[in-house]
């Protein structure tokens, strides 16, 4: 079966209500968008819409260091509207998933022992998570259990793109900005693919670097069964060392 991919950059793609017809277009096409298709003008953009998984796959080291110059600045791709907190933020999701305010709040507790957690959640992502702040930029995120079950890695709900774009929007890379998400439909399973951009300052008079990295995980079609979700293997890996002044 000919893999369909979907470009996650569409808008009717960032909301769980969901959109009556898919975003995307079928594998080797973009979906129509008025947004730049090349590195160099989507940089000039403010941000990555509209590019392909060939162009994130296939960036200069002109484009990382142009990427790295604008770590802080470039506008982040539309499927992360569904982020609860900005891309710069760090969330991080408990091991296990809740089915009440009293066991989310415990277990976000225990993700930050040194600060008094607050439950922040949006109403309309009741019964999705529970999200509880830190501090400014600490978060917890508590998997309702009806919709994601961390212990069995199991996704409750359906795994529309709407809801896979969910997870992805809210999954952590270390130090790193997304670039772009992608769901690709395997007939048994469905894949996203995520592209993040890591800059790594230099030690002791070395340069920094920039990094883009490729990871992806697969929901089955059959029973939600998650795989590779805290996988630290990368399909894609590429740097670039930062010029110096």
């Amino acid at each position: 079966m000919r893999n369909q991919t979907i470009c996650v950059l569409a808008a009717c793609m960032l909301l769980m209500t969901g959109c009556g017809a898919a975003a995307g277009s079928e594998s080797g096409s973009k979906t129509e968008s008025a947004a730049p298709a090349s590195a160099a003008e989507a940089l000039q953009e403010g941000g990555t819409d509209g590019m392909d998984q060939d162009a994130l796959q296939n960036l200069t080291d002109d484009d990382l260091i142009g990427y790295g110059k604008n770590f802080e600045s470039f506008q982040a791709p539309a499927f992360l509207t569904a982020r609860p907190v900005p891309d710069t933020a760090t969330i991080i999701m408990a091991e296990k998933s809740a089915s009440d305010d009293a066991s989310a709040e415990a277990l976000a507790a225990a993700i930050f022992p040194d600060a008094s957690v607050k439950n922040i959640t949006e109403t309309k992502r009741a019964g999705i998570w529970r999200l509880y702040e830190a501090d400014a930029d600490r978060y917890a995120l508590v998997w309702d259990s009806a919709f994601l079950d961390m212990e069995s890695m199991t996704l409750k709900a359906e795994a529309t793109p709407d809801n896979l774009l969910l997870i992805a929007s809210v999954m952590d890379m270390p130090d790193g900005r997304k670039l772009g998400a992608f769901i690709e439909d395997e007939g048994s399973q469905q894949r996203v693919k995520l592209y993040d951009l890591v800059y790594e300052k230099g030690e002791d008079g070395t340069a920094d670097l920039v990094h883009i990295y490729g990871r992806d995980f697969t929901v089955s079609s059959a029973d939600g069964r998650i795989e590779d979700f805290h996988s630290d293997w990368y399909f894609l890996h590429q740097k670039a060392v930062m010029p110096t002044a």
